[in-house]
């Protein structure tokens, strides 16, 4: 499976035709205070992407832009998590990152949000994977309207997201720890997503096992 890096290169590639018909330069002026608020500096080579979508790198794009200009208000900065050896994750704010690495930017403004990735391993052994349904954009009214008002393509085939049933324990599966793990098991199956949310309460299954589904998006 390619890095989370090569995917939002990859992405950025496929949407050169779109980003410029913005009229949005070919390389986003560096000057993170007209773009964001808050934050501290961090190298762009210690970031890694968790998610790359076309549209939403174009429309990031475009909203940098605005902003630099005073024409849109400042964002908040990017929520990063560290994954150890120095590195970090992007959790929200990937299409943001992806803009900066095209413009070549040195650092973008982050917000840590985590100090340490991981959890106990009690919290951890408890759970197990029960499945990971893998969902498509398909032809539901809402992406394709929201698309097409945007000047976007409408691709059936796009990943969106997957439900992520866990089983495990009632206090492993309502841990941080769960959701940690849903996303790490969607990431697996190809979704690159930055959140996770418990779609129901722990319920028994026909198997017997005390489960929950995650919406990972």
């Amino acid at each position: 499976m390619p890095s989370p890096s090569r995917v939002a290169s990859r992405h950025l590639e496929a949407v050169s035709e779109f980003l410029d018909d913005t009229g949005v330069p070919d390389k986003l002026p560096f000057a993170p205070n007209q773009y964001f608020v808050g934050g501290k500096d961090v190298p762009l080579h210690l970031l890694d992407a968790t998610r790359a979508r076309e549209k939403g790198i174009h429309n990031a794009r475009v909203f940098m832009w605005q902003a630099y200009n005073g024409d849109a208000p400042r964002r908040k900065p990017i929520s990063i998590r560290p994954t150890g050896h120095g590195r970090f994750e992007v959790l929200d704010g990937n299409s943001t990152y992806a803009n900066a690495v095209a413009s070549q930017w040195p650092s973008i403004r982050a917000e840590v949000v985590e100090d340490v990735m991981g959890h106990t391993a009690s919290s951890t052994t408890d759970l197990d994977l029960v499945r990971v349904d893998v969902q498509r954009a398909g032809f539901s009214t809402g992406p394709m309207m929201r698309n097409l008002s945007r000047g976007l393509p409408h691709d059936p085939r796009e990943v969106v997201g997957a439900e992520v049933v866990l089983s495990g324990t009632p206090e492993s599966l309502l841990s941080r720890a769960a959701m940690d793990r849903a996303l790490t098991e969607a990431r697996r199956a190809g979704v690159y997503a930055s959140s996770a949310r418990r779609k129901n309460n722990p319920y028994r299954d026909p198997q017997g096992r005390l489960v929950v589904t995650f919406i990972v998006e």
